[in-house]
Order: C-alpha cells, then structure tokens, then sequence
C-alpha cells in the first residue's frame, strides 16, 4: 500500500491508500479470495488535543471478491470503519470504532463480514507507543503528570498494591516491575507478574489455581480447580493526586486454562 495525506490545516487531514493484498488462492483445497487489488480513502478530524475522529472506506476490485456471500458465491463489498480516538496519556490512546471488516491486518482489513452490508462490529482497541520523538513532543506531552498536588510518598507507594479481595485506582509507578505469590489452604495458589512502562499505564500476568472444595469460597469457578493464566493491564483515567475529582482506572484481563477443552474468560 502507499498512504498519501493532504492536511488542510492541524485539525483535518484526507487520506487516500491505493494497495493490493496478496491472500491464497485456495486454502485446503477450497477457493479463496487470491489477489485483491483495493482504493481506500479517509479523513481525520481533531478538534482538539487527545481526541481524534476518524472515517474510512475501502473498495475492493478483486477479480474474485471480497467476501462470500450466503449462496457460496464471491462478491466485492465495499469496506468502511469510523471511530474516535481519545488520548489518555501522550503514549497511550483508546480506540471505539464501528466497522463491517472481517480482517484485522493490513493484509486481511480489505475483507467484509458480509455481502449483504448487515453485519457491524464495535470494538475497543488499546495503543501504546512506548517510543516518542522529540519532533511529535507539544506542550501537552511536556507538560503530562508535570507538577503533582500530592507528592508521592511511601505510604502512598504502598497504597499502589491491590489488596486481597479488591483492586484498586491506582497504577504502580513508571518502570516499576512487581512479583506476587500466595499459597492459601486448600490448595490455592496465585502468582502474578506486572509491569508499569509509564504513567497510567499496568500490564498484569497472572497463573492462578483455585481451591474446589469451598475454602475459597462458593463462587463457581470456570476452570474447575485446574491451573490457568490470565493477561490484560490497568489504564488510570483520573487520578487525584493531579487534581482529579475522584481517582477512576479501567482493567481487562483475559485468560484461559492449560487442560483441553480450554474455558477462556474475559473481566472487565
């Protein structure tokens, strides 16, 4: 593909992308889309700082098609996605977008869910840069997290730490990297691993086995006393100590068992 961008001024910019994607023309035998020559075009919109809008529409000009219809047959379905992006932090930002694509690769992105253009996904998409130039620094990365209401004592550092039952708003501190291990009775056990790259920022991994015969409790556990993990991370919103109203964070993990057939679990 080859991006070429036009910006009117700081706030808009056009995006037209001609590519071509390269997918087999068979796989097991079976017909499949082969070589999908496509124009997309956007545009990106930021009225202010942290918060970008954004629209896509892609066309496909595959001598097969981009998606295959109900009746077996292939077609060429245009493809679209539009969505917002808002900066938490000046190297991480959150995605909630509404698109009819099937793929998720550049590659794989001309692909459609459906023929009959019915079929949406919403999603939510987390993107960290660990790495900023100073060319892209502005007043708003320079100035992030720069002069803290409350200084950071050590109690407040202890503070940092989930308790047994509940978790808590707070993140650990930039480069921080945190190991935990508890053994309880009846044969549970919890190990995790985390690790803050940077402000508001906690990537959490967890391999856990629970007790089943009820000395951790009556909640069922999916995974029926046998060991799995979980990965996900931490993502402050608000924090008081800058002057926030309240201390606010959001958490996913996701995790599965070892055993097949596996149970997979999503918390949030």
């Amino acid at each position: 593909q080859t991006p070429i961008s036009y910006a009117f001024d700081d706030s808009i910019r056009l995006h037209l992308v001609p590519g071509v994607s390269f997918l087999p023309d068979t796989v097991n035998g079976h017909d499949y889309f082969g070589t999908i020559p496509w124009i997309g075009a956007g545009i990106s919109i930021i009225p202010f700082t942290g918060l970008q809008g954004y629209a896509t529409i892609t066309m496909p000009f595959a001598e097969k098609g981009n998606v295959i219809a109900n009746t077996g047959e292939f077609k060429n379905v245009p493809v679209w996605s539009a969505g917002m992006r808002v900066g938490i932090t000046p190297k991480s930002a959150v995605d909630i977008f509404a698109t009819n694509a099937f793929g998720a690769t550049p590659a794989t992105g001309v692909l459609a869910l459906s023929s009959d253009r019915s079929d949406i996904a919403f999603g939510v998409r987390f993107d960290y840069t660990p790495f900023v130039g100073t060319a892209r620094r502005d007043i708003y990365f320079d100035s992030y997290r720069a002069s803290q209401l409350i200084p950071v004592t050590r109690r407040a550092e202890q503070l940092q730490v989930d308790g047994f039952t509940l978790t808590s708003a707070a993140t650990y501190s930039p480069k921080t990297f945190v190991v935990e291990g508890s053994a309880l009775t009846g044969d549970t056990q919890r190990a995790r691993f985390s690790y803050a790259p940077d402000q508001d920022i906690q990537f959490d991994a967890i391999v856990s086995k629970y007790a089943t015969e009820g000395s951790a409790g009556n909640a069922p556990d999916p995974w029926a006393g046998e060991w799995a993990y979980m990965f996900g991370g931490k993502l402050r919103l608000l924090d008081q100590n800058y002057g926030d109203i309240i201390s606010l964070s959001g958490q996913v993990l996701a995790g599965r068992d070892f055993e097949k057939p596996t149970t997979g679990v999503l918390y949030a």
